[in-house]
């Protein structure tokens, strides 16, 4: 009877070890080149949660994120005083981010303490950095009032609300951009801003009072279908108003005074473009009927 036998010739388990080595190989270059993250910094603003309260930083031109993450911290410590509750809480909010480590204690003994109150501190401050885990939704009251240096703003459409006196004197921001998503402009936000035309999103339902108040460059302003309601004084002393487009779908609600209606010392206003099932609304409603000589359909 014949046995047969399975052997590996030097030739084939050569072939077999080299093979395995070039796997191996190639395998480790892959792991060694793989491109790691990059952590990407969000510089100058000062967050809190989904909240901007403040901006330090130094450019032209202001992209807010939409989002952002925790980054490496670094160690702060050092001794204040605080001469009221209020001081503490606005030194937890620019230190702390909400919910870090030390957050929580610092609020407590915040409300706990007699002022003024002899604080000795230790903060591992987070940076920020792109990402998704904190969504911004609002800019709070006075963020980036009397900056000087911003040229334009792009503001997203995460953003619901802009505080009031956001942009407050910010005199040489020439242009904001106003993404779908904003739903309220606060109180006086753009007062005495360099703009020269501004556009308000289909979403925006409210402006509330003297939103663009004294924008003296301000030419032409196109309202959105959303607006449900504006406050008095809105864009009063915007001498160099000329051009109005109000394409909103619903009764404007135009809350005024006598002295402060919506375009109160708007001396250089030639026309305000509203669409033609609305123009009997806005002929013979008050305070809109102020302005009836202005009217044309869209």
């Amino acid at each position: 009877m014949n046995k047969s036998k399975s052997i590996i010739s030097w030739g084939q388990l050569f072939l077999i070890v080299g093979t395995m080595c070039l796997f191996l190989f190639t395998l480790t270059q892959r792991v060694t080149f793989e491109k790691q993250p990059e952590i990407v910094p969000v510089q100058g603003f000062v967050m809190s949660g989904g909240v901007i309260t403040g901006y330090s930083g130094d450019d032209t031109t202001v992209i807010i994120p939409s989002s952002y993450s925790l980054g490496p911290t670094t160690n702060m410590s050092g001794t204040i005083t605080f001469n009221n509750r209020n001081e503490a809480l606005n030194f937890l909010q620019e230190h702390y981010a909400i919910g870090s480590e030390g957050y929580y204690d610092f609020y407590r003994e915040i409300y706990s303490q007699s002022y003024p109150w002899l604080c000795n501190y230790s903060i591992d401050k987070p940076s920020y950095i792109e990402g998704t885990d904190y969504k911004i939704t609002s800019i709070t009251a006075r963020a980036f009032e009397d900056n000087t240096q911003i040229e334009k703003v792009v503001i997203p459409g995460t953003i619901e609300k802009i505080g009031n006196f956001a942009f407050q004197d910010c005199s040489n921001l020439k242009e904001v951009v106003l993404n779908e998503g904003i739903k309220h402009i606060g109180d006086s936000s753009f007062w005495g801003c360099g703009i020269t035309t501004i556009t308000i999103p289909n979403s925006v339902e409210t402006i509330y009072p003297y939103a663009f108040f004294r924008c003296h460059n301000l030419e032409e302003v196109i309202i959105g279908e959303g607006l449900k309601d504006i406050n008095n004084g809105t864009f009063n002393a915007c001498e160099n108003l000329k051009k109005v487009t109000i394409k909103s779908k619903y009764d404007i609600e135009a809350y005024s005074t006598e002295a402060y209606k919506v375009f109160s010392r708007c001396t250089s206003l030639e026309v305000i473009y509203v669409p033609e099932e609305r123009l009997s609304f806005f002929k013979n409603t008050d305070p809109w009927n102020l302005y009836s000589n202005y009217y044309k359909k869209i």
